[in-house]
């Protein structure tokens, strides 16, 4: 089940935003940054059976945090990868939706060689 971010509330209604779209726009993010961007060589998506993935939840107080796991590749700049992810990923959801009572958390899972990528 989906938590909605509500926005507006005039004569007309208002727009409800699903926790499940603010996790497109972040994988998308995350997505165009490492399969074909700057990343590809300092984050992995995947790692055998390990796999990042988005969460994100939405409080009571109308503040939603974004969730972002990745794996991380051995000798690359991991920190500022993961600082390039979460600037990227707040950027791209407050572009979409104009919403700043957001916070973007990246977890990194596991560092890996880049051979062992798959």
């Amino acid at each position: 089940m989906y938590s909605y971010f509500y926005v507006g509330n005039s004569q007309s209604g208002k727009l409800a935003i699903s926790s499940f779209a603010f996790s497109q726009i972040a994988e998308s993010t995350l997505d165009s940054l490492v399969t074909n961007g700057d990343l590809k060589d300092a984050i992995a998506l995947k790692d055998g059976k390990k796999k990042c993935k988005v969460t994100t939840d939405i409080d009571k107080n109308k503040k939603v945090t974004v969730t972002v796991q990745v794996i991380g590749i051995r000798g690359a700049d991991i920190d500022s990868a993961v600082t390039r992810i979460q600037k990227e990923v707040f950027t791209n959801i407050y572009d979409v939706t104009e919403i700043s009572a957001l916070k973007v958390n990246v977890s990194v899972l596991a560092v890996v060689d880049k051979t062992n990528e798959k």
